[in-house]
């Protein structure tokens, strides 16, 4: 409640988020609410897309295009809601359509029996939700008969007992309970939901709804569109909200994923199953063992693999199978009876409708008790796949069935050669028998894993990356690609020419050309790996650079060489108003920062992002001309974020490649071309390099790594991990040399990361910390800081913080003229709005907001201070970090004047040592201060801050009435003169001599004046001085004034006399009147 009232009160910022309802309004309504909330001086704001009726259909569009460009022009920032349902997790239907992705669930079933029991028999079929898979069943001992608990050794499995769902057991003497395990997508707590252990499952939500928006909206992503918010995704595997569940509650549905069962299985070994009862029921020692690992398990699950998808699930008994004879059905027309050849003693029939089958053909074939992957139709794959049993087709027996490419799990678009109606028959080259494994075969016998990369390992983006990795991790021999050299004795520059006139954003541009091309299909082993890719083959040309772009992690392009004018290429940034159209149709918007691949007449393709459709390869291409460049990867992000124009090329691009991986890449797919017969290669390549990137050489410090790693590893072991990672080593120099695809290592730390990782996490010891404990202080500069806090909050004066982004506008409020120095502002490159859009320079905006914000609420008095930096750049544009210097900013209006707030920077100036040394020098340099009460507080030639009265016009800019005081004090100045070495003199020994001056002057001149003189005759001897009386009036001449002083004069070795003081007064009366003062009759 006090924060509320504080935040009503304006004395602290609100970082409200509203949500706007979306209901499908029109355009109008939906203006007037944004209106709204751009009024209340909220920048943010959520788009709430539950109530919407159409969320991610062309109505959302609608709205949200709407919504985008107001949201642009008024400088808001837009969050969404993503899902149409409460909570996160229902991916706007997707798992309606998704099942096999949604929600699963360990499940257990049971009941007691007392043994001995011979011969036993229970029927567990009905114990199974009808979409479980069984896991096992265990018949576990109970320490008696009353408890829940079970033990957790004497386990017997039954599992392999089971037949025609009933499980056959002899038990001996004692309780028992069985166990029915099995995993589930019913029962748990919601329905068609997302598993978020599971990255296949959270990866629905993601294209459902996040790649839907980013695809339409990629341009506003991280400008406009702030992010995503989810709102309370969920394990969701109990009904509600019982916070009281927990592991080991009997009958609850356990939250489970393949990759959660790999991990345990690969915890637990053969012990998966028998540790499975401890999750709900206790089970003795093991208990608390069993449910940590499996939170440990259910909390790693994922990382690094982000998942991984078996091309052979739920293909089972598949053989290939040759047909010997048909028969036509004696009671369908539509139906063939076919004896096949399994490569078994006796022919095998099966009853098939596939309108494409003949004698002679070799099928895959599915036995009785088989598996296949999915329907004939293509459709949803059911997670459990279709099993297959024998039966009668119109009264003909059918004991198999032959299959149907899509019945396999894969599509036409993979396997072109198979009927669009049939079944799948393996071509002449196939050199398949019948009895052969039909998936493998197929290839199918395989397994594609995801991987979870990080940005800094961009060598990794690729398959020979992950390979190396894999190769180390598992001590295996790496075999890279063997690259052979291509090309005829004719000379590419004959071809073409390149001229890169942007050397910063293309750092090398390699190009090769190829003639005599042959378009068509690709071998099947380049169609399969491309495949598993999630790649759709295309021809052997387009097929050749998209298997090296994942090979390699090296985009390529190719250009038909007769559209490219003058045979050459030009790399140059486009020009601002320039359009374009891409391969995709659309016509783009260019401006000076995109980079543009041209010929001797017009632009061919965006550099690093897509080729145009004016050089785009076609079925009639001659001669092709490819290319393998490095680009700038920041330059490349950016293009593609203002063009809405996303591929993996630029993808690949961004995370910065390697210049030297160019001219591998390039030459490999001219290998693949010669391999494959698809063109004859030109000899040479023309390699525009202008400076080679070279190998990094870090020193070898074995002692350092193992410090750092908190090890005792011997050099060998070392350098045999570094050997496998191929940085090379110089044993005279102690030096490793990084290969320049190794763009992460750049230091020791780095290289100790390599050892530990390939070394093993699990091998390096627990130490505790090293080091001598050291008693904390704050910094000098701080603790000024704090002793000037404790003097402002001691004299009335409250702490603030204030934005250090400002608007351009503060310079006009404040009344700085158009050449300030203080108008030179750092412009921020992604700003909030136009109010955030510089850094500040001059503190006082803040200060002065917050007064008039006090003033606004009916404050009669306020006193404000606020610490901040401003940010004062060396030149513009940047091109090093701005200094950042911290001022104390003062502020005060209602009680208190010039001299009040001039006495509290005195007192503070006491308090840090630095009495009496500095000065109040009278200026009028400050344009937002009062041109006649105004000083700058100097010592020597130092400026140490500035205090006055606000300008009325100032005044006025920020709707504050009456006179405001302010003060800024340059905080390394402050700290820099700040001491606290105080001496301390003794109790005066002599008695002093006083003297009272009473002068006239114009009052043109400043007390501070007559001050100085008197410290400067004064002398040792002066003691002290005292401003006492301050005079106008009726005995005083107009434009002048009395001003009166005590002074105390005394020495410390004697008794003074009165002559010397005297004297002192005498040459101090005489220096008066040089400024025409005289003293007061």
């Amino acid at each position: 409640m006090k924060h509320l009232q504080a935040l009503l009160q304006g004395k602290c910022t609100s970082h409200i988020l509203p949500f706007l309802w979306m209901k499908g309004e029109d355009n109008e309504t939906i203006k007037k609410e944004l209106d709204k909330i751009e009024k209340c001086g909220i920048r943010e704001v959520c788009l709430e897309s539950r109530p919407h009726p159409d969320f991610c259909g062309p109505k959302w569009w609608e709205n949200l295009d709407f919504i985008c460009e107001e949201a642009e022009k008024r400088g808001l920032r837009l969050w969404i809601l993503d899902d149409k349902k409460f909570p996160t997790g229902y991916a706007n239907g997707g798992f309606e359509k998704h099942p096999e992705k949604s929600k699963l669930y360990l499940g257990e079933r049971h009941m007691d029996i007392m043994g001995p029991c011979r011969g036993g028999a229970v029927l567990v079929e009905n114990f199974i939700p009808s979409d479980g898979r069984l896991l096992g069943i265990l018949a576990v001992p109970k320490p008696d008969g009353q408890t829940l608990a079970v033990r957790g050794s004497g386990i017997l499995d039954l599992t392999d007992t089971m037949e025609n769902g009933f499980v056959y057991f002899d038990l001996p003497e004692g309780a028992y309970r069985l166990f029915i395990l099995f995993t589930t997508r019913t029962g748990g707590g919601r329905d068609h939901y997302m598993n978020l252990i599971d990255s296949s499952s959270v990866k629905v939500l993601l294209d459902e709804v996040y790649e839907k928006h980013y695809a339409r909206y990629s341009k506003y992503f991280g400008n406009v569109i702030a992010g995503f918010f989810s709102d309370e995704p969920e394990l969701g595997n109990v009904k509600g909200y019982p916070f009281d569940n927990m592991l080991g509650q009997k009958d609850i549905r356990l939250p489970w994923s393949d990759e959660l069962e790999r991990k345990l299985t690969e915890t637990w070994k053969e012990e998966f199953l028998t540790n499975l009862p401890a999750l709900w029921y206790d089970s003795e020692e093991k208990t608390a063992k069993v449910r940590t690992e499996y939170m440990d398990a259910m909390t790693l699950s994922g990382s690094h693999v982000e998942g991984f998808e078996k091309k052979d699930k739920n293909l089972e008994k598949i053989v290939v199978g040759k047909i010997v004879k048909i028969e036509k059905h004696p009671d369908a027309d539509k139906l063939v009876v076919c004896q096949v050849d399994i490569g078994a003693d006796e022919l095998l029939q099966i009853v098939t409708g596939a309108p494409n089958v003949k004698e002679g053909d070799l099928v895959p074939t599915v036995l009785d008790g088989g598996k296949v992957a999915g329907g004939h139709d293509g459709g949803e794959l059911p997670a459990d796949g279709i099993k297959i049993k024998k039966g009668k087709l119109r009264g003909v027996p059918s004991y198999g069935m032959m299959c149907a490419i899509e019945e396999l799990g894969s599509s036409r678009e993979l396997y072109p050669e198979a009927p669009e109606n049939g079944v799948y028959v393996f071509p002449a080259e196939a050199d398949v028998k019948p009895g052969d494994d039909a998936v493998k075969a197929l290839g199918l016998d395989d397994v594609v894993v995801e991987y979870e990369i990080t940005s800094n390992r961009v060598d990794c983006f690729s398959m020979i990356g992950m390979a190396r990795e894999a190769a180390v991790t598992f001590d295996k021999p790496f075999y890279p690609p063997v690259i052979k050299k291509t090309g005829n004795d004719e000379d590419v520059n004959n071809y073409v020419s390149v001229e890169v006139q942007d050397t910063d954003l293309c750092k090398r541009y390699c190009a090769r050309v190829v003639k005599n091309l042959k378009i068509g299909p690709s071998p099947k082993w380049m169609r399969e790996r491309l495949a598993s890719q999630g790649i759709r083959s295309i021809n052997n040309l387009v097929d050749i650079t998209n298997y090296v772009m994942e090979e390699y992690g090296q985009p390529m392009h190719a250009y038909d060489l007769s559209t490219i004018a003058g045979n050459k290429i030009v790399v140059r940034r486009a020009k601002d108003g320039d359009t374009f159209v891409t391969l995709d149709g659309q016509e783009r918007k260019l401006d000076k920062d995109v980079l543009m691949i041209c010929d001797g007449e017009k632009e061919v393709g965006i550099a690093g992002i897509m080729g145009g459709e004016n050089s785009m390869v076609t079925d009639d291409i001659q001669t092709l001309l490819f290319e393998a460049a490095c680009f700038d990867g920041t330059n490349i992000r950016l293009s593609s974020r203002r063009l809405g124009l996303a591929t993996d090329a630029a993808f690949k691009f961004t995370k910065g490649l390697d210049p030297n991986l160019a001219e591998e890449a390039i030459n490999r797919a001219c290998q693949l071309i010669e391999e494959m017969g698809a063109g004859e290669v030109v000899g040479g390549m023309v390699d525009v390099y202008p400076d080679p990137v070279q190998p990094k050489v870090l020193p070898f410090e074995p002692e350092k790594i193992n410090k750092l790693l908190g090890t005792d590893i011997d050099e060998k072991t070392m350098l045999d991990i570094f050997g496998k990672l191929e940085l090379t080593y110089d044993e005279a120099a102690k030096t490793l040399t990084v290969p320049t695809f190794r763009q992460d290592l750049n230091c020791m730390a780095d290289l100790a990361e390599e050892v530990a990782r390939f070394y093993g996490y699990d091998k390096i010891p627990m130490s505790l910390p090293k080091g001598e404990a050291t008693v904390g202080k704050k910094p000098y500069s701080h603790r000024i800081y704090d002793i000037a806090r404790n003097i402002l909050e001691g004299n009335g004066f409250s702490g603030g913080m204030c934005y250090s982004f400002e608007s351009p506008k503060v310079f006009d409020k404040l009344l700085l003229p158009a050449d300030s120095i203080y108008r030179k502002a750092i412009t921020i490159a992604n700003p909030l709005g136009e109010d955030f859009s510089i850094m500040r320079t001059v503190s006082l905006n803040g200060m002065l907001t917050s007064l008039a914000t006090n003033f606004n609420r009916k404050n009669k008095v306020a006193r404000l201070y606020e610490f901040g930096n401003v940010y004062l750049p060396k030149q513009l544009p940047l091109t090093e970090l701005p200094e950042e210097r911290m001022k104390l900013t003062i502020g005060m209006y209602g009680e208190g004047d010039f001299f009040n707030l001039k006495g509290v920077i005195e007192e503070l100036f006491d308090n840090l040592g630095m009495k009496n040394i500095c000065t109040y020098v009278p200026t009028t340099e400050h344009p937002f201060l009062h041109p006649g009460r105004q000083a700058n507080i100097v010592k020597d030639d130092t400026v140490v801050g500035y205090l006055g009265q606000l300008h009325p016009e100032a005044c006025d800019n920020y709707n504050l009435k009456g006179e405001v005081y302010v003060a800024v004090l340059d905080m390394p100045n402050v700290v820099a003169l700040s001491s606290f070495d105080i001496k301390y003199e003794g109790i005066a020994k002599f008695p002093g001599s006083t003297r009272d001056l009473s002068m006239v002057m114009d009052k043109s001149i400043f007390v501070g004046q007559v001050e100085e003189l008197i410290k400067k005759c004064g002398g040792k001897l002066l003691e002290s001085y005292k401003l006492f009386d301050v005079y106008e009036g009726e005995q005083i001449a107009a434009g002048k004034k009395s001003v009166a002083y005590t002074m105390t004069f005394r020495a410390k070795d004697r008794t003074l006399e009165a002559g010397e003081v005297d004297k002192i007064i005498e040459k101090l009366v005489k220096e008066l009147g040089k400024l025409g003062i005289e003293l007061r009759a």
